[in-house]
């Protein structure tokens, strides 16, 4: 059971100019929160674009300046930033369709595409290894395969062969996390990076979609085609409701259908975590909500997208001060969904108090909330 918190509209900042959907957006990680935060946004125009990104917080205002931007040959799936204070720094990191991985040092506009899979490549990212002493790309794909890299050389450092094709991909600190077709989620612990840990059975009924692992690395949680979201613990403990693995429904809609209530289920594309420890999800409804899944609470509901309504990506900055979406088409109908009409663009939101503590149980009628069971 989760208690639903109410919506507030707001002023969100657009970013425009992609000529087609917005595949993945990621923030740099920072450590100075009075800098500019630096967002990466991949697309399947063939683009990788950088803005600098900075909130004010007295006006909760936002400015956004464009930054470099770099055309690949194909679709782009994936991004991933370099960690700060490594040689990997001033670089990104991106998966495409043909099937390469792509560094590029946006400083000196410099770019390096390999021949990394033998399918588009659908997740990327960085990873220290070997007591945080090597730092090195991860790869994943259709094809089955998780590769390690280290970016001197043309060929992977490992690769690991994986039960099915990646269809999501998440690190934190020395966890690893690869969500496949057919449900299932491989644990890596990069202590020992080309060992399976665990893998995860979840309660998930349909395909894998998106990833986030929590902050103290206890766990993670997983959305899926089906509207709905699990919350999976390493170490679970059966009847401890802040450590039990559960799953949820949600990104559904009451409809009428012949005089019957149905539900509409829309994909869960995106889940990212902030650093309140709450869990934000967005869908092909186009709405995002934000939970605190160790009291089962939902937070709050930000306002529908417009028209494609869909939401593709979503991250938060270091500082989890501000959130950022991607509103794309995400395919999730076919061509019958699509119109050539349909934007694409960015929305900078400045995270607001109420979107990071659970509203308070108390029994004024007004209080926000209300019970919900799904």
């Amino acid at each position: 059971m989760f208690m639903a918190g109410g919506a507030q509209r707001s002023n969100d900042h657009p970013i425009n100019g992609f000529r087609d959907s917005v595949s993945d957006v990621k923030f740099q990680p920072s450590q100075n929160n009075m800098q500019p935060d630096m967002l990466a946004c991949a697309s399947w125009d063939n683009s990788v674009r950088l803005f600098s990104v900075q909130r004010n917080q007295q006006s909760n205002q936002v400015q956004v300046q464009p930054g470099p931007q770099h055309q690949q040959k194909a679709p782009v799936l994936c991004c991933a930033w370099g960690h700060p204070n490594t040689p990997l720094q001033d670089m990104i990191f991106t998966g495409s369709c043909d099937n390469t991985y792509t560094m590029w040092n946006y400083k000196q506009n410099k770019s390096t595409p390999i021949r990394a899979h033998q399918q588009p490549v659908s997740c990327i990212g960085t990873v220290k290894v070997n007591n945080g002493q090597t730092n090195l790309v991860v790869t994943a794909g259709w094809d089955k395969f998780l590769k390690y890299w280290d970016i001197r050389q043309p060929q992977p450092a490992y690769q690991i062969q994986l039960p099915e094709r990646a269809y999501c991909m998440d690190t934190k600190g020395q966890m690893l996390v690869v969500g496949c077709a057919g449900q299932a989620f491989n644990v890596y612990n990069l202590a020992n990076p080309q060992q399976v840990f665990k893998t995860v059975n979840t309660k998930l009924k349909s395909q894998p979609r998106c990833i986030s692992i929590m902050n103290d690395s206890a766990g993670f949680c997983a959305g899926s085609i089906e509207g709905r979201v699990a919350v999976e613990y390493l170490n679970p403990q059966p009847g401890n409701k802040a450590a039990e693995c559960f799953a949820f429904k949600c990104h559904r809609e009451s409809v009428n259908m012949n005089g019957r209530k149905m539900s509409k289920v829309y994909p869960v594309n995106a889940i990212s975590f902030n650093a309140h420890n709450g869990v934000a999800t967005a869908g092909a409804d186009g709405i995002i909500h934000i939970w605190n899944t160790k009291e089962r609470t939902k937070i709050k509901s930000l306002p529908k997208c417009p028209a494609p309504s869909c939401i593709t990506s979503i991250a938060y900055n270091t500082a989890s001060s501000i959130l950022v979406y991607a509103n794309s088409y995400d395919w999730h109908q076919g061509r019958k969904g699509f119109n050539q009409q349909m934007q694409n663009t960015v929305y900078v939101h400045c995270v607001q108090q109420d979107e990071i503590k659970s509203p308070q149980k108390n029994n004024n009628t007004n209080t926000g909330y209300q019970n919900r069971r799904w």
